[in-house]
């Protein structure tokens, strides 16, 4: 039998990891939540715990729901990844109003900056995942 190429070598191991659903996304929305209420305006930053390469991002909507898109898809691949979940509330807890005053609230002396560490494990059967950061919130401190 002939050796392969290293071309044809590459193209055959490109072809194995994609049937073997190395390069398959998983199709993953769900709610950011703390204590049973939505998250408005959270913003996500999502990265593979085992391959520092693999990240995405995303906003929250007004009703805390979220979806993910990597490299301009939707989706991410499976793995376990750090979810770091960052918001604002005014000072008195409430969140942010919606539309361009609350975008002007944030990083004034009106409001204050929380965020929360997640891990989260992605498979190829996960469809919904809220991320509840309930006792996990930790103040920003301002500079």
């Amino acid at each position: 039998m002939k050796p392969l190429s290293p071309v044809r070598l590459v193209l055959v191991l490109v072809s194995l990891l994609v049937a073997s659903g190395c390069a398959s996304r998983v199709n993953v929305t769900g709610k950011v939540l703390e204590n049973g209420k939505p998250i408005p305006s959270a913003e996500l930053r999502w990265i593979s715990e085992t391959e520092s390469s693999v990240f995405t991002s995303g906003v929250s909507d007004n009703a805390g729901s979220y979806y993910l898109i990597t490299e301009g898809k939707k989706g991410i691949p499976p793995g376990r990844y750090q979810v770091t979940v960052t918001w604002w509330r005014t000072r008195d807890g409430k969140p942010l109003p919606e539309g361009e005053e609350g975008v002007a609230m944030k990083g004034s002396p009106r409001s204050r900056q929380f965020t929360a560490t997640l891990s989260q494990e992605v498979t190829a059967s996960t469809s919904t995942l809220d991320l509840d950061v309930s006792g996990k919130a930790k103040g920003v401190k301002a500079d």
